[in-house]
């Protein structure tokens, strides 16, 4: 046998192992629900909470931090007191801009292929947002950092499991922190081709990624407002008030026409009036777009497992047209492809950008 022949053979032999080594996968997608949404409480306790929570907002109201979204609350009509900063907005204000969240939407990344279409009972999963610390099992527990993002964002993009990225796979607590979101963007739109999460902590933030993504799918700020491709997380602070980051943030996703997920983040049974706070970012959503979704979310974390379960609130606002739907619970999962990510012209001309800072 001939040198040719015997470097065949082993080529053949890695191609084979190469091939028994890849991880079987389930094709990207969403999972179909087959049951209801589970309904902890009866249609009448259902409807008491939604009323109460109606005269908690129109008696009491909510702090808000935010001048700028103070004043947009007064010039559509709610109560202002700025010395207080506390707004109240009247029942029917708050059906009508709550009611006009469409049912569905469709999340479209550089990779058209790993679109999301959400509402109905379809169901994707996503890494986790902003965890501390990285653990494995060579280099043990160590603080976040740049180098374990990027080899977290290359996981989930390689797992069909994997449908989007939360804010931060990891916090990059190596990073400035003024500008550590424009590298967590940058890998994420050089190192996967899915949905990701803006990091809505103010407007300058979500204004960023809105330009980086924009970017990298060769369109303008106007033509991602008409085919969105971000989404982000907003938590309401007990009891009862809305910061001034969170809440310009939720003014800048909804003015650039990306949807807006409202959670009164509630740990340890901490669950003060969350019906009443969760409605208010919704509302001024709606002043900006009436077709940018709002999804009320409920995360809970438990005494010995900070996060494990959550409770999510369904995304059709509009067959109810209250702020209190009924809630489904799920757990952890996601979804992820097994082809590298392509680096389109726009995203070089990215890179070529990101690397003279």
């Amino acid at each position: 046998m001939n040198r040719q022949a015997r470097n065949q053979i082993r080529s053949q032999r890695r191609a084979q192992r190469a091939a028994g080594a890849r991880l079987p996968q389930v094709p990207f997608g969403p999972l179909a629900h087959a049951y209801p949404p589970i309904g902890p409480l009866a249609e009448e306790q259902v409807e008491e909470i939604h009323e109460a929570s109606l005269v908690i907002l129109r008696d009491a109201g909510i702090e808000v931090m935010s001048r700028t979204v103070r004043e947009r609350f007064a010039k559509e009509g709610a109560r202002v007191d700025h010395d207080r900063g506390i707004v109240q907005v009247d029942p029917d204000l708050v059906l009508t801009l709550v009611g006009k969240a469409p049912s569905e939407i469709t999340l479209t990344p550089r990779n058209p292929k790993h679109a999301l279409h959400l509402g109905g009972n379809r169901i994707y999963f996503g890494m986790v947002s902003g965890p501390p610390n990285v653990h494995d099992r060579i280099n043990g527990r160590r603080a976040g950092n740049f180098a374990d993002y990027q080899q977290l964002i290359r996981l989930g993009q390689a797992f069909n499991a994997v449908s989007m990225f939360g804010n931060q796979a990891v916090a990059t607590t190596d990073l400035a922190v003024s500008t550590r979101h424009l590298d967590c963007y940058e890998a994420n739109l050089l190192l996967s081709d899915k949905i990701f999460s803006a990091i809505p902590i103010g407007r300058g933030r979500v204004k960023d990624a809105v330009e980086m993504v924009a970017l990298a799918r060769g369109l303008d700020v106007d033509g991602l407002r008409e085919s969105p491709g971000l989404i982000a997380n907003i938590n309401i602070n007990s009891p009862r008030k809305l910061d001034e980051a969170m809440s310009d943030g939720a003014l800048a996703l909804a003015e650039f026409g990306q949807p807006v997920i409202v959670t009164p983040f509630t740990l340890l049974g901490a669950m003060t009036h969350w019906s009443s706070r969760m409605p208010r970012p919704c509302w001024v959503s709606r002043w900006f777009s009436c077709f940018i979704p709002v999804a009320l979310s409920f995360m809970a974390g438990l005494p010995r497992t900070s996060i494990c379960d959550r409770e999510r609130l369904h995304l059709g606002l509009r067959k109810t047209q209250r702020p209190i739907l009924r809630v489904a619970r799920w757990r952890g999962g996601i979804d992820c492809p097994t082809e590298p990510a392509l680096v389109t012209p726009p995203m070089r001309q990215m890179h070529r950008v990101s690397t003279r800072r």
